[in-house]
């Protein structure tokens, strides 16, 4: 009797909390009108030395990050040595989850190859690389945490209307 009203009290703990942030929760609304140039300008301005960085051609993405562009509407990829972001927008909302896996899958293979003689400092920022999904955006990067979480609020910032 004793743990069916502990099991009891345990669940009703769990979900008030959950039912108070769903009710108070606001939607976030992203827009999926702006041109992937205009948030990857956003994300070369949250960055220092952002002219350092080289966009990235149509072969390398489908053929070294194995990222297959006819599912996608939109993309920009930039890499300055190891530091690098890609911003990808889904033709639909539908296509979201497949390219954010595509490209999760991308950065698995980037920690798997590494080479931990080749600058072995750099090698966080390849491991602690990050896949955040805004609305229809797909955006992951490969950069110090300062300029990951820099670039991350730029572009949600400019999708939100802020």
């Amino acid at each position: 009797m004793k743990t069916r009203l502990i099991s009891i009290i345990l669940a009703a703990a769990m979900l008030i909390p959950t039912a108070l942030l769903t009710s108070c929760g606001e939607t976030v609304s992203y827009s999926a009108d702006i041109a992937v140039s205009d948030l990857a300008a956003c994300a070369d301005a949250a960055l220092t030395e952002s002219d350092k960085y080289t966009d990235i051609s149509e072969s390398y993405i489908t053929n070294r990050m194995e990222i297959d562009l006819s599912a996608i509407e939109d993309y920009a990829v930039k890499i300055n040595v190891i530091d690098e972001y890609g911003i990808f927008k889904a033709p639909s909302d539908d296509d979201v989850e497949a390219i954010k896996e595509t490209v999760e899958t991308y950065l698995g293979r980037r920690v798997e190859e590494w080479m931990p003689e080749y600058m072995p400092e750099e090698f966080p920022k390849v491991e602690n690389a990050e896949v955040k999904v805004f609305g229809r955006y797909v955006v992951y990067a490969i950069l110090s945490e300062d300029a990951k979480t820099d670039v991350f609020t730029a572009i949600e910032n400019t999708l939100l209307g802020k």
